[in-house]
């Protein structure tokens, strides 16, 4: 079964990426469920806020470790590009 996540970086601790707090829907009732992405890369279950059914967190395709990864080293260009760029004359 596959849910979409809403991800909101605001209040984000620093570059703690798997602290960030994602939304997923109940896939019974479709109510919105808040979770961390460090919950879902370590496969926990909640249960939903509504119907209280047990939602299993399963990062089958590893996304979560791949967008953080991905995220780190995109910020890594960014700080190597602005490194080289010099001070603004």
């Amino acid at each position: 079964m596959y849910f979409g996540m809403n991800v909101d970086m605001s209040g984000s601790e620093g570059f703690r990426l798997t602290s960030t707090r994602v939304t997923l829907k109940c896939p019974d009732c479709r109510a919105s469920n808040e979770v961390t992405l460090d919950q879902v890369k370590q496969g926990k279950a909640i249960n939903c806020a509504k119907c209280n059914k047990t939602i299993s967190l399963i990062d089958k395709d590893k996304n979560v470790d791949q967008t953080v990864a991905g995220l780190f080293k995109s910020i890594d260009v960014l700080k190597r590009s602005l490194e080289n760029s010099g001070p603004p004359t």
